[in-house]
């Protein structure tokens, strides 16, 4: 029975590119540059793909019967390649068990690769992408709560439970204690309800007044979104910021925040200003794992690709730290345990590097796609062994 085709117009899922590990080959990998100043050039690319998929089937010596199942529901795909204007490339993959694809906003060249597992390598850094983080835009006339990843953001539905302004909430849920310091208002009070006094200053007292209507909104989002394992980061004026970040009890509040009055923020600028405050937070996981790797030295971790490589087979590997574009032609044996790598391509070998990152993903490792620089004495792989 043929799989169904998926077609995904986000950025893969941790459970997606896990379930494509594990995928039984052979694996059909393209990817296609969606050239938007000239899209009839994409038939031709996808015929020429496919061309070239049929040879490497055929070189790796797989029956005919086998290879027409696995290309012709690929003949025509290119009427189907319609993603978002800023995704530069689809990524097609097909197997025995899979037809799908994906697309990425990272440029890169065009390729086929038919091998025993898919080529993930480029789809790996999309993870990042992915991931969910919320913005808490504070205003006392004004509070808002947004959902976003690195491309998009949507404004979340309050419950009721949350107050939206400063007024409303002084009016309806003051604690008792300020209520014991006020007198009923007089006409020209206005919506503020009752009038306080008493011998703070009103530094103090409006100091007090956000102290509480920042609490229940605390509050209120922990409850919201106790089921979302997110980041938060908060927007607003500096003492805003201070005022709540001292007092909030929410577990995955950013330490940093986005300063300024938010509503002041349009055309995207506010999600762009927050993206700049996630990102030393999203990068702790690639920090704490370099300082793994300087911390067990040569003892648990490796710069040998044939190490590497044997490792992620024997499931071994923890921490998988790959070069952009780093790529090592050749093949193991898993009978003799035996890894070869080749200066040219020859038939039936495949990229050991995206081999390694795919065993590391089957046996529940992480996998991180780095510039040169950052990988460890400039190699083009490295790795931290579990043991």
């Amino acid at each position: 029975m043929q799989p169904q085709q998926a077609t995904h117009a986000g950025p893969i899922t941790l459970q997606e590119l896990k379930e494509l590990a594990a995928a039984e080959g052979p694996c059909i990998t393209i990817l296609i540059p969606l050239r938007r100043e000239d899209n009839r050039l994409i038939p031709a690319t996808v015929k020429d793909a496919l061309h070239e998929a049929q040879k490497r089937l055929q070189d790796r010596n797989v029956e005919p019967k086998q290879i027409k199942a696995l290309l012709e529901p690929l003949r025509g795909l290119e009427e189907n390649l319609d993603a978002e204007p800023q995704q530069k490339v689809a990524v097609i993959l097909r197997s025995p068990g899979v037809f799908s694809h994906y697309y990425f906003a990272e440029q890169t060249e065009e390729s086929v690769t038919v091998a025993d597992h898919f080529y993930l390598l480029p789809l790996i850094p999309t993870l990042r992408e992915n991931r969910p983080f919320y913005i808490l835009a504070l205003s006392q006339n004004h509070i808002r709560l947004l959902r976003c990843t690195n491309t998009t953001s949507e404004e979340v539905d309050l419950p009721a439970t949350i107050p939206r302004r400063l007024d409303d909430f002084l009016q309806n849920d003051q604690p008792d204690h300020m209520l014991d310091g006020g007198s009923a208002g007089g006409p020209s009070t206005g919506s503020m309800g009752r009038v306080m006094f008493g011998t703070g200053t009103d530094k103090e007292r409006k100091d007090e007044y956000l102290l509480h209507f920042y609490k229940a909104i605390d509050r209120g989002i922990a409850h919201l979104l106790k089921d979302a394992p997110a980041p938060l980061v908060i927007a607003g004026v500096e003492y805003e910021l201070t005022l709540y970040q001292r007092e909030s009890e929410f577990p995955r509040l950013v330490d940093e925040g986005v300063r300024g009055a938010p509503d002041g923020l349009k055309g995207g600028e506010l999600h762009k200003r927050a993206l700049e405050v996630i990102q030393p937070y999203w990068d702790k996981d690639i920090e704490e794992a370099l300082a793994v790797f300087e911390q067990f030295g040569s003892e648990r971790t490796s710069l040998s690709l044939k190490e590497i490589v044997k490792a992620a087979y024997d499931g071994r590997v923890l921490h998988l730290f790959v070069a952009r574009g780093a790529k090592e032609m050749g093949n193991f044996d898993e009978a003799t345990h035996r890894v070869r790598t080749h200066a040219e391509e020859r038939p039936g070998d495949e990229d050991l590097i995206n081999a390694a990152a795919v065993q590391t993903i089957n046996h529940a490792g992480n996998v991180f796609v780095l510039p040169r620089n950052k990988i460890p004495h400039g190699s083009q792989i490295a790795a931290v062994m579990r043991y």
